[in-house]
């Protein structure tokens, strides 16, 4: 938790604050990260749904600037609903999330 007591960037990759926002976002509430959508004070399971739909649509939709920030964040709301036991990661060099990686040369 203290990932979300620090503001700053500090050179976190698009995954790093994908995954901070949506435990930003479990903790404060307000507007999805992905949607946007502003739910009554508390989150409920349906929002957490449709972030988690906006972020497969990007990480397995055609190539987006956003999709390690879509991994991110779907990793973070995965492991906080307890769906994987293991906390956020950063994918292994070379990986794309959602896209096989393939080797040119």
């Amino acid at each position: 938790m203290a990932v979300l007591a620090d503001g700053s960037d500090g050179g976190r990759t698009g995954f790093d604050q994908g995954a901070r926002d949506a435990l930003r976002w479990l903790v404060k509430g307000g507007p999805g990260p992905l949607t946007g959508v502003v739910d009554p004070a508390w989150i409920a399971a349906t929002a957490v749904v449709r972030e988690l739909a906006a972020a497969q649509d990007i990480m397995y939709g055609p190539p987006s600037p956003w999709r390690d920030y879509a991994a991110g964040l779907e990793q973070a709301l995965m492991w906080a609903c307890h769906a994987t036991p293991a906390p956020p990661a950063r994918p292994p060099a070379g990986h794309r999330s959602g896209v096989p990686v393939t080797r040119q040369g």
